[in-house]
């Protein structure tokens, strides 16, 4: 009995381990690693136009600059604390940000709805999961979609909060992603974490498109 005992709290901690591992490694993705890759695309805009824009080009720098001290800043938090959930900020100002940053950086047209107080009410680690789910889908539309455009759409009823990110890209063939996309895996793992419903569907050549529904 003693002996099952112990054998059942080693077996919760190695779960409760588990989590942990999974949680700090999704933050870790969908956070700084995502924020480098960004200031990697920002700099490599910017050795274009050394000669024919220097101007630009410095602006880009700067603005790299401050990303980079964005990236040491997630990191801080992670290192000091890895189960915290991340600050929130305004959530409307934080996504018009980071679609902002995605148009200098892509040539995507992105086209933004959100519904006044769609968010109103979620908790905070569902508006944290939330966002890093939204931005980890953008990031995929602006890394590999090579799209023309991109909609985005939040919305809310009486009974769910619904994302939708669609775009006309290249697509890709799921069944040969989905188990080694890390991304992809970040989002399921968020989606779960939060009761909410994750779907995903593409095909070569005919785009990807993204539906996340957070029950009320």
């Amino acid at each position: 009995m003693v002996g099952s005992i112990h054998l059942e709290v080693l077996g919760q901690e190695q779960c409760e381990a588990d989590s942990e591992r999974e949680t700090l490694s999704a933050n870790l993705h969908d956070g700084a690693l995502q924020t480098l890759y960004a200031v990697g695309l920002q700099l490599e805009t910017a050795k274009s136009l050394i000669t024919t824009a220097p101007s630009e080009a410095k602006l880009r720098v700067s603005e790299s600059i401050q990303q980079l001290n964005h990236a040491i800043v997630q990191l801080r938090t992670l290192i000091g604390d890895h189960a915290q959930v991340p600050p929130v900020e305004d959530f409307s100002e934080a996504l018009n940000s980071l679609i902002l940053f995605f148009r200098r950086i892509s040539s995507t047209v992105f086209c933004v709805s959100i519904e006044p107080g769609a968010v109103v009410g979620l908790s905070r680690p569902q508006i944290s999961h939330l966002q890093n789910i939204m931005r980890g889908g953008l990031f995929n539309v602006v890394r590999h979609a090579r799209a023309e455009t991109c909609v985005v759409q939040l919305t809310r009823d009486s009974h769910q909060v619904r994302v939708q990110i669609w775009d006309d890209g290249k697509g890709f063939d799921i069944t040969r992603v989905r188990q080694r996309s890390k991304g992809l895996l970040s989002m399921t793992h968020r989606a779960k974490r939060i009761s909410a419903s994750f779907s995903l569907w593409s095909q070569p050549g005919n785009g990807t498109s993204l539906d996340l529904v957070i029950p009320l």
